[in-house]
């Protein structure tokens, strides 16, 4: 979500952020049932969460065709920026032996 913002702020492309609000409403709404109990637990997502979910990585793919290299990779590391800027912890991906070392 954060990098999709990224792209719908940098103007490359636009006209998403309505999609982009109502997909992150539906990942706190689902992080929310959650964590509801103070433990973590995999809730069963909900039709409506699915579709939201859905929209949002066909709108992302979309953005990213949008990109060239340059500026995607700009956009991540603005995105990583923020993501810690607010608290949270961000780790960029860029092959598989990066989410090798981050599964295990």
């Amino acid at each position: 979500v954060s990098v999709a913002r990224k792209v719908e702020k940098s103007k490359i492309v636009t006209g998403l952020l309505a999609d982009i609000d109502t997909a992150e409403a539906a990942l706190q709404t689902i992080y929310d049932r959650a964590t509801r109990t103070g433990r973590w637990f995999a809730p069963t997502l909900h039709h409506q969460e699915i579709k939201k979910l859905q929209e949002l990585v066909n709108l992302h793919k979309f953005q990213l065709d949008q990109l060239g290299r340059g500026e995607l990779l700009n956009l991540l590391d603005k995105a990583a920026t923020q993501v810690h800027n607010d608290g949270h912890v961000a780790h960029q991906v860029r092959d598989a032996a990066d989410l090798e070392r981050l599964a295990a």
